[in-house]
């Protein structure tokens, strides 16, 4: 798991070792939806669409494999009402998506999930295996990275683990060549006739990501994905996408899997990759804004100027995660003078103890009071990412956690319970806590609950046993800092109308949004879907 070691290579390099010429392949007469690939259907109510699976589409298409996107919210009869879907839509979906596979006869079906969403996938899974049971089931994403036999022991033919796209495309030329090679597809994990499952080695990182193809956005609705919306740039309402300009971090947080699953070195993609997506996104699908997924974007001061140049060049504004250790007031003076309206930091906490022993975070609360304060100086807004129940974390860390966030005033924050994902060192902590016979299962993953209502005492190693009262104290005190904030900054909201289009349409954005904190979530206790 986290021990593996991650080697580098250029791609070209991997092509030439696994013999993957384009040119050269002659597969069979292929059907678009003879390759599937989708999301849990439980993520109708989101706007922000899988990166990762539009670049796996599009390598594949580059490559001679034909393949759709299946996209729960077209199978919709009626528009969502509320925030998250009800059982009745997603069992709607549901049924239409097995008349969809048996109707098309479907070979393969690619499925990402979550590890929250782990056993929602296996269920349906089931379900699309009564109806074409000769289809293969693959699996991606961070779970199927860290325990690809949980998905080969529950019905799945093949989990692809790391940066997937030279071995799902060695995976399928297997497949559909004949071919049984299966053991010299580095990061696939399968399972022998003998039903014995076997994990080859990691894939080598690719060195440089400029030869993949861009990401395959005609293949997705994309106006869709496109709606105003403040949940792609948080907290600031726009036609925002997501953009990858990098791929690692050099630092080992103990909740993240970023290290296991994209390395500490920093990879980079070149200022002309970077300025063609940009350029095809605004242009053609009218993106005014975008997030960039980045783990930590704040390493090289050359990458901060020549994504800037792309970014001013192109008129579009912009938002980035970065540590608080990590920023200087030259640096985010390059980047606000190129449109980069907000930073989202990892506070994580405010206890110092939990911050050296716990989290690992290499940097101090003080780091946070002075990240905060140069944003505010130069003029960027700065989100705070909060967590709490940490392992041993005690009540009162907890509210020096809520006491940092007052102090320093954050235009926009997230917290959540903390949760002990696989990959991670905190799942190897928990774990470790736990009596041999005793052990984070599969089971355990149903109980996994950012707002704490739910959350499984097994997994509750903090000494605080009612996790959703102290999320309730945080949503309490912090949405009222927050809406403050926002009127405070209502200067900053009339900018961004100035400078981008649509303006009726996040005007009626943002009254919808006040009506739902105000009205309906205190009548209705849930959110109204915007």
């Amino acid at each position: 798991m986290a021990s593996e070691r991650l080697e580098l290579v250029s791609l070209k390099e991997l092509k030439q070792k696994n013999g993957i010429h384009a040119e050269s392949l002659v597969l069979p007469q292929l059907k678009s939806t003879d390759v599937i690939f989708m999301q849990p259907v439980s993520r109708l109510d989101t706007h922000r669409y899988s990166r990762g699976i539009l670049l796996l589409s599009a390598y594949l298409e580059q490559h001679g494999i034909p393949n759709i996107i299946f996209e729960s919210h077209r199978l919709l009869s009626k528009p969502m009402v509320w925030h998250f879907p009800s059982p009745e839509q997603v069992q709607e979906v549901e049924s239409k998506l097995l008349e969809k596979v048996v109707q098309w006869k479907t070979k393969i079906i690619c499925f990402t999930c979550s590890t929250v969403e782990f056993n929602e996938t296996i269920e349906f899974a089931k379900k699309i295996r009564k109806v074409v049971p000769n289809a293969v089931f693959v699996a991606g994403g961070y779970h199927a990275d860290a325990f690809p036999e949980d998905f080969l022991n529950n019905g799945f033919d093949y989990a692809v683990r790391g940066e997937g796209e030279l071995t799902i495309l060695e995976l399928f030329q297997a497949l559909f060549g004949g071919r049984k090679d299966f053991p010299a597809i580095d990061g696939l994990a399968w399972k022998k006739p003998t039903g014995e499952v076997v994990v080859n080695k990691r894939r080598a990182l690719l060195a440089e990501f400029d030869e993949l193809p861009l990401p395959a956005y005609h293949k997705i609705d994309m106006p869709h994905y496109l709606k105003i919306w403040d949940g792609t740039l948080r907290g600031i309402p726009c036609r925002g996408a997501l953009l990858e300009t990098s791929r690692g971090c050099p630092w080992s947080c103990n909740f993240c899997s970023c290290p296991t699953i994209a390395g500490h070195r920093m990879r980079y993609r070149s200022e002309e990759s970077l300025d063609t997506e940009v350029k095809l996104l605004k242009e053609k699908y009218g993106v005014e804004g975008f997030m960039l997924t980045d783990d930590m974007f704040t390493v090289s001061m050359d990458h901060i100027k020549k994504v800037s140049r792309v970014m001013k060049k192109h008129g579009i504004v912009w938002t980035a995660q970065a540590r608080t250790h990590a920023v200087t007031e030259e640096m985010l003076r390059v980047m606000k003078d190129a449109g980069c309206v907000q930073i989202d930091f990892g506070v994580e906490s405010g206890s110092q103890r939990v911050l050296d022993e716990i989290i690992n975070k290499k940097a101090t609360t003080d780091h946070a009071r002075q990240a905060f304060a140069l944003c505010k100086k130069v003029g960027i807004r700065a989100m705070a990412n909060l967590m709490l129940g940490n392992p041993t974390e005690t009540e009162e860390e907890m509210k020096l956690t809520l006491a940092l966030a007052k102090e320093i005033k954050p235009d926009y924050v997230f917290y959540s319970i903390v949760a002990p994902l696989p990959n991670t060192k905190l799942y190897e902590m928990v774990n470790a806590m736990l009596p041999e016979d005793n052990k984070i299962t599969v089971e355990d993953y149903k109980s996994i609950d950012w707002t704490g209502k739910n959350y499984s005492e097994k997994l509750n190693f903090s000494k605080v046993k009612d996790l959703s009262r102290i999320h309730k104290i945080f949503e309490r005190e912090l949405h009222g800092l927050v809406l403050r904030n926002a009127v405070k900054n209502n200067i900053f909201y009339f900018k961004m109308m100035l400078m981008l289009p649509h303006r009726i349409e996040k005007l009626r954005y943002l009254g919808k949004k006040l009506c739902n904190f105000f009205v309906v979530k205190r009548i209705f206790g849930k959110d109204l879907r915007l």
